[in-house]
């Protein structure tokens, strides 16, 4: 029994990834989303530092045969033509990886192009252009990680024979207007071939995979999310939209950072700064059966964080967020920005950490409880100040000069729990 399936990872328009599910290819080379009964998520641990993406998941046959599919992992989309190149528009290594029950493995890679036009008449939304304009580009790009400046865009039209030029006008793919060969306006350099409107590139990593009868296959990736920032110190996650409640929430968290960082005095317009926006793209989980049996989510920061979780805010004020659903279906995505201060001289301030941030080293890993464990305020003999139920799932690592004990957090419980109370859920085998 062969289908297609996608991953639930989308990164969406500037920047993060989403979650496998299932599909189909299209003639087209289009992908159709389809509900896919028989393989269940029943595990899905991701983690977000930054500059990292980890994500684990256990994915459950429960049908008596085999099945075999095409996995998709989608990235989000992001620009595809730029004016000119500069610190934030430039190609980025993704750096995927995959492994499947602790095995790499290879994998195949596609790019599709979407634009966004309108000239008052026409007005196109993420229209897919990809069949049009990819036999033009896909000599001249020769990794995912490409982007191309309006400059090599132009130089590659204008060497296209006439007849090709009209069809792609007509067709509003492209245009003859004024091109900026870098970023000071006043230097026109005269007219040029064009992309029409904003184009946008996706880049999705696909494989084949058999998912055995009755059995549980362990999937793992890791990438380098793409990012941006802004410069007005406004959060960039659709949940905390300008005097929104969402939005007092984060503007008070930010209130309260620059006050610990002394600035909340009037020392710069860029007061306590958002960089690096991030999103992942969760809702394509509710294609496989069930939704998502136990989701785990860990973002960790070094200065301080703010994000979105099912159209919900949260704040991290130092180290980490962490959060684990039962029986999930998604009803909205992830968006994690993380932020920083800066003064009027451009001076980053003391305690938060400039980009790149350097986090302790090791790294939250995801276990299942067996029995019910005390967490302690501190280890072997410490205060208890939780419990873990039985079977449920919780980040943990071990930390310097507790030998034998965990730092342990669910939800809301944080503190250390021995080792043996932990089982390894992600073991290769």
């Amino acid at each position: 029994m062969k289908k297609i399936l996608l991953p639930l990872f989308l990164l969406c328009p500037l920047f993060l990834s989403a979650n496998d599910t299932s599909g189909t290819v299209l003639p087209t080379g289009n992908i159709q989303f389809n509900k896919q009964d028989g393989i269940k998520m029943s595990v899905e641990a991701l983690r977000i530092r930054q500059g990292e993406v980890e994500v684990n998941y256990l994915f459950e046959n429960t049908t008596d045969k085999d099945i075999t599919t095409q996995v998709f992992f989608p990235l989000p989309k992001q620009d595809f033509i730029r004016p000119y190149m500069d610190d934030y528009f430039h190609d980025h290594a993704f750096n995927f990886k995959l492994w499947v029950n602790g095995e790499e493995q290879k994998y195949e890679y596609k790019i599709s192009i979407y634009q966004q036009y309108n000239d008052g008449d026409t007005v196109y939304d993420n229209r897919d252009i990809t069949e049009h304009v990819w036999p033009v580009l896909k000599d001249k790009i020769k990794t995912p990680d490409s982007i191309i400046t309006e400059g090599r865009l132009d130089d590659i039209l204008s060497a296209l024979p006439e007849t090709q030029i009209k069809a792609l006008a007509e067709q509003k793919f492209i245009t003859y207007d004024f091109f900026y060969e870098d970023s000071d306006d006043e230097q026109s350099k005269g007219k040029k071939w064009q992309s029409a409107g904003k184009w946008n590139k996706a880049v999705t990593f696909y494989w084949e995979q058999t998912f055995p009868a009755g059995k549980t296959v362990w999937v793992k990736h890791t990438y380098t999310p793409a990012s941006f920032g802004n410069s007005v110190g406004a959060p960039n996650n659709d949940c905390m939209e300008y005097q929104s409640k969402n939005f007092e929430e984060y503007d008070k968290f930010i209130t309260a950072q620059r006050k610990k960082y002394g600035m909340d005095g009037n020392e710069g317009y860029f007061y306590f700064g958002v960089d690096d926006y991030m999103e992942y793209i969760l809702t394509t989980a509710n294609n496989w059966q069930g939704g998502i049996g136990s989701f785990n989510l860990m973002v960790e920061s070094a200065a301080g964080a703010v994000g979105c979780l099912n159209n919900e805010p949260f704040m991290i004020d130092k180290a980490f967020f962490a959060r684990n659903l039962k029986n999930f279906s998604p009803q909205g995505n992830i968006g994690v920005e993380y932020i920083y201060g800066q003064n009027a001289t451009g001076e980053i301030i003391p305690g938060a950490v400039d980009v790149p941030r350097k986090l302790p080293d090791g790294s939250y890993q995801l276990y299942r409880v067996g029995g019910p464990a005390n967490v302690r305020a501190k280890p072997v003999n410490g205060k208890v100040t939780g419990k873990l139920a039985d079977k449920t799932y919780a980040w943990a690592k071990e930390t310097t000069g507790t030998e034998g004990w965990y730092f342990v957090v669910q939800n809301n419980v944080s503190g250390y729990t021995f080792k043996d109370n932990l089982i390894t859920v992600f073991e290769q085998k």
